[in-house]
């Protein structure tokens, strides 16, 4: 098995080919094989392992880990053309999931939008109006307010992951 570099990929007959330099100026074009469940074509100047396989033929497969996760972890992500982050999903050994692109933390904006929730709702359970008998809870409130405090735990849930 040795190590080669990434020039290019292409499309031919059906499978993916990723021609590689194997020493200086030494150029071939091979199979790019993958894991299970897992898509990804290298990036030009990618190294990449290199195993000679029956008949004379290659395959390619691997690129070196690019972050540090710790056992048990694993991690997604898309690159532009050029290796700029733009997604990820990071699946953390302590149950937790990030997943966030180039814009926003889907986890960060959810536990956002999960406090804002959680603030309206104790803010209209406690309105009243004044009456000429004293503060009294809006007509409709009660049964809105019933409403809100059954999907409050969900909420506030949500609201817990701030990953």
């Amino acid at each position: 098995m040795i190590i080669v570099k990434s020039l290019s990929t292409q499309k031919k007959n059906g499978q993916n080919l990723v021609k590689i330099e194997i020493y200086n100026k030494d150029i071939a074009e091979d199979v790019i094989f993958t894991i299970p469940g897992f898509e990804s074509l290298p990036l030009k100047d990618n190294n990449m392992l290199c195993e000679d396989v029956e008949g004379g033929d290659r395959a390619v497969f691997l690129v070196p880990m690019k972050t540090d996760i710790e056992a048990g972890e694993r991690r997604i992500y898309c690159t532009t053309s050029t290796g700029a982050l733009v997604s990820e999903i990071y699946l953390k050994k302590d149950g937790k999931i990030r997943i966030k692109n180039n814009t926003a933390e889907l986890i960060a904006e959810l536990h956002n939008l999960a406090t804002a929730v959680k603030d309206i709702i104790s803010n209209l359970v406690a309105t009243t109006v004044p009456t000429a008998l004293g503060p009294q809870t809006l007509s409709s409130l009660p049964d809105f307010t019933a409403m809100l405090l059954e999907i409050q735990p969900v909420i506030t849930k949500i609201a817990s992951f701030k990953e």
